[in-house]
């Protein structure tokens, strides 16, 4: 069932980001990063970053950002409604658009937002394939300068919320998180198609690596590949 009652999404959005911050101030969060000026938490991280995760742990940038310069990338459709709010209350600055509504508006103000904001993309979103880069967040690295930084979670304790084309992973209380980041990938300015569809294999080929982090660290069998391009 869709909400759509104005009053009743953010009463939704209150208590999620209730929930979320009950839960996480009892989950311990280790993050493994041979480069910690990248993780924008560290106040010597200097610059600012695409930040790359697959759709399933969007929960976990959201219980874990402490900082006031993060955005994200939210769907337009009904379903990103009560997610947009609850970022709100975060501090978190939701940008609404997708691929299929809204992406032309979205990518103008992701572009602006880049000069002085972190921007955290899940690239398999909104609607899949599951755990499938797409081109959009290498073209918004091509135009903007800004390195991708690729995230993965693994948690010793979770719920999985089971979806339509995805799960939703949320960890449960006092569980261990652990957040594997890999060195940023630099996408070169102006790159035609085909250079596009190169740097979204090699983002593509980074995140796969670090599911087999979160695999080994979770004694699960990684994503085959068929499945990740599964609708």
């Amino acid at each position: 069932m869709k909400i759509r009652n104005p009053y009743l999404m953010r009463f939704g959005a209150w208590v999620s980001a209730l929930i979320i911050k009950t839960l996480f101030r009892t989950v311990k969060v280790r993050c493994h990063n041979d480069l910690p000026e990248t993780d924008p938490r560290n106040p010597e991280c200097d610059r600012f970053y695409l930040h790359c995760l697959w759709h399933e742990s969007i929960v976990m940038p959201v219980g874990i950002c402490t900082i006031k310069n993060m955005a994200g990338l939210v769907s337009r459709h009904q379903d990103g409604g009560i997610l947009a709010l609850t970022m709100k209350r975060f501090h978190i600055r939701a940008i609404r658009g997708s691929s299929s509504k809204g992406g032309t508006r979205a990518l103008k103000e992701l572009l602006t937002a880049t000069e002085s904001w972190h921007i955290t993309i899940t690239p398999d979103g909104p609607r899949g394939p599951r755990r499938a880069v797409k081109e959009g967040i290498i073209y918004l690295a091509s135009q903007s300068g800004n390195p991708i930084v690729c995230w993965a979670f693994a948690s010793n304790n979770a719920w999985v919320v089971r979806g339509s084309w995805t799960d939703l992973v949320v960890p449960k209380p006092f569980s261990t998180v652990d957040a594997f980041v890999a060195p940023p990938v630099v996408v070169p300015p102006g790159l035609d198609r085909a250079g596009i569809e190169t740097y979204r294999q090699r983002v593509q080929q980074v995140m796969e690596q670090l599911d087999e982090k979160v695999a080994r660290a979770t004694n699960a069998a990684p994503v085959a590949p068929q499945l990740r391009r599964a609708a």
